[in-house]
């Protein structure tokens, strides 16, 4: 019975972490909710960030940036009359004396995408994407561990549009650009100097996240280029919008999964270290044409890749094929591993 019994989920989701975190938590907070659990998130402090809880309906407790994390664990917990049964950290790697912490108040600890404290003291981690570069040996981890592209959480309308996608030879092709809620390091810039000599050829469609701070930069690209490309900012909803898209250019992590399991043909460009590696276990199941990396910007060569796979409909095509196998809807199978916990 889990009716009235309440989750803290933590996160942070800001111009520097991205948005990621928040959209996917949302999603899995959406099913734990349809369990009668009580969802309270625990963030630092961002205004977008809280007018997104806000709009979605969620409690939540914000802390000042500077706080430390076993401060923020302590005042969550001690602020509220009753404890939550169950501590849910999508933070990336965790340490393992924030777990510890939480766990003397008999609190369950469930971490996504952790390659440190929570393989050692959590009661369940998810690595939906660790598993491409995770630092670990799966022998010496002694927790429970669901770890592979089948834990995706994804947005439910992901799976609503997915299909088979074939591009012909006679379309005039549709891409869309997207890196991320808050684009931290401006690889939309980058992108579109990279494809000034091709914006003839094909109908390009830009679309920035509620944290895109490159405005300006973005409208001097806009006013040089003279050409109709349509730039939309934090539309209601992003997968709709990519679903008139015949392929997709966008960063290595959450988006990239989103794009494969809708059956889109994904050129992805890694914005973090991490996305490399996520990136490069796609290629090896022939699921993504990868055009480069914030570590070796070469504008020449990224415009030559892309030139180079739209003009490919028949490796397009292949790769959709390879995208739409490659990612399923895992929500529902860590939503079941979190619940068995309670």
């Amino acid at each position: 019975m889990t009716e009235g019994k309440s989750v803290y989920i933590r996160l942070d989701a800001n111009h520097a972490k991205g948005m990621g975190h928040l959209y996917r938590m949302l999603t899995l907070a959406n099913v734990l909710i349809s369990y009668r659990l009580l969802i309270t998130f625990i963030i630092k402090c961002n205004a977008i960030t809280e007018n997104l809880l806000k709009d979605n309906m969620y409690k939540y407790l914000s802390f000042p940036e500077s706080m430390s994390e076993e401060d923020i664990i302590v005042s969550s917990i001690s602020n509220h009359k009753s404890l939550p049964v169950l501590w849910v950290f999508d933070v990336l790697s965790t340490e393992a004396n924030w777990i510890k912490l939480i766990k003397k108040k008999n609190i369950k600890v469930v971490c996504f995408d952790d390659e440190k404290g929570g393989l050692h003291e959590a009661d369940l981690v998810i690595n939906s994407i660790v598993h491409s570069w995770g630092g670990y040996k799966k022998e010496s981890i002694n927790v429970p561990l669901l770890e592979g592209t089948a834990y995706a959480i994804l947005q439910p309308s992901v799976f609503n549009l997915r299909k088979e996608r074939i591009i012909s030879d006679e379309e005039f092709l549709k891409v869309g650009i997207t890196m991320g809620g808050s684009d931290t390091y401006g690889t939309t810039l980058v992108i579109l100097k990279s494809v000034l000599d091709i914006l003839d050829n094909y109908k390009f469609h830009v679309f920035t996240g509620p944290h895109f701070l490159h405005q300006n930069d973005l409208d001097a690209i806009m006013d040089s280029v003279h050409i109709d490309i349509s730039v939309k900012h934090a539309v209601p909803d992003l997968h709709l919008e990519l679903d008139h898209m015949d392929v997709v250019i966008c960063g290595g992590g959450i988006t990239m999964y989103e794009a494969c399991a809708m059956g889109l043909p994904v050129l992805p460009f890694a914005n973090e270290d991490h996305e490399e590696k996520n990136i490069d276990f796609f290629l090896s199941v022939n699921a993504c044409l990868p055009i480069g990396s914030i570590n070796n910007i070469d504008y020449d060569e990224i415009g030559s890749k892309v030139n180079e796979y739209l003009a490919n409909h028949e490796v397009l095509n292949q790769t959709a094929r390879y995208a739409l196998n490659c990612v399923t809807d895992g929500t529902l199978k860590c939503s079941e591993s979190i619940l068995s916990l309670l």
